[in-house]
């Protein structure tokens, strides 16, 4: 799965799980999950810790685990120079290659 295809769609992963697994997720579990950890409440949950080295030990959610771009695709390329990125990206080029980047 692509991080883009399902970037913030819960039934696009839910479906590809049900397709993997061949087992269904009920509307209520759906809807209980999709609840739980949209982007706003883990960014609320998150928010009660200061820093990387501050979290949740069932979780593991910690502090600043969400960005200002919320995870929305491409945004490293906020804060990554040009020559950073395109270092990483000659790093990871045989995979993003295999995946279809």
């Amino acid at each position: 799965m692509r991080y883009e295809n399902f970037y913030n769609d819960f039934d696009f992963i839910f479906d590809a799980f049900e397709s993997y697994f061949g087992r269904s997720i009920s509307e209520a579990n759906r809807s209980r999950m999709k609840e739980k950890y949209s982007i706003n409440n883990v960014l609320s949950e998150a928010s009660k810790y200061e820093d990387f080295s501050e979290y949740d030990k069932i979780t593991l959610l910690h502090g600043k685990h969400i960005s200002k771009f919320k995870g929305r695709p491409n945004s490293s390329k906020h804060f990554f120079t040009e020559i950073q990125f395109e270092e990483i990206s000659s790093h990871l080029a045989k995979y993003m290659n295999k995946l279809g980047y």
